[in-house]
């Protein structure tokens, strides 16, 4: 398939950030023929890939211990 996006929806309070990265591959179990880790540059980025597989990995951080990102929901959009 080629997938392309990955939106994302998340609560991010002030000195919060939610990072979305995604990777591609065409076997079950990520190996070295499988693309690095690609950032995503927000909620709407294109991923343009084509593999059978997808993995995406969130990254939450904060400056304010009294403050946590939330993540809501992931999608992986794809067309055959």
């Amino acid at each position: 398939v080629t997938w392309e996006t990955a939106p994302w929806t998340a609560t991010t309070p002030a000195g919060t950030n939610v990072a979305i990265s995604v990777r591609t591959g065409s076997t079950p179990t990520p190996d070295a023929s499988w693309t690095n880790w690609q950032q995503l540059s927000g909620p709407n980025a294109q991923i343009n890939a084509q593999a059978r597989y997808i993995q995406y990995q969130a990254a939450l951080s904060t400056s304010d211990p009294t403050k946590t990102p939330e993540l809501n929901e992931v999608e992986l959009r794809f067309s055959p």
